[in-house]
């Protein structure tokens, strides 16, 4: 199992969706997640061709970059439904209860707080 399918496997035991998520689409969240973690805490060398961290990655990284792609699948949601919840036309105006909305946001507020915790004990404090 290559270190993107590890990655692969914490978005997906961490969403429930109905709908086949593309490949492409996972693969970009992964380039995104990877950037972000090595801006954040140190620099990963990813290997595109092997589909591997060059040298390997512990599991709390690989849990955080799944936590990172899974924040850009409730943004994408998020977008999703304010778009869905708002439909204003010329006749017609429709706005549904904030409650998915509500839901939604804390989803989002829940996996940040989590991914915060994880890279504050991952960086290197002064008092270390």
């Amino acid at each position: 199992m290559t270190d993107y399918d590890r990655v692969k496997d914490v978005l997906e035991g961490g969403i429930k969706d109905r709908e086949c998520l593309h490949d492409l689409l996972i693969e970009n969240w992964f380039d995104i997640a990877v950037s972000k973690y090595s801006l954040e805490i140190y620099p990963l060398k990813y290997d595109k061709v092997l589909k591997n961290f060059v040298p390997s990655v512990p599991d709390w990284v690989i849990t955080t970059l799944g936590l990172y792609i899974i924040l850009e699948y409730i943004r994408r949601e998020r977008s999703r439904i304010n778009k869905l919840q708002n439909i204003v036309g010329r006749d017609i105006s429709l706005n549904s209860t904030n409650s998915s909305k509500t839901a939604t946001k804390e989803e989002f507020d829940s996996v940040y707080k989590e991914i915060e915790e994880l890279i504050h004990k991952q960086k290197r404090h002064a008092y270390n």
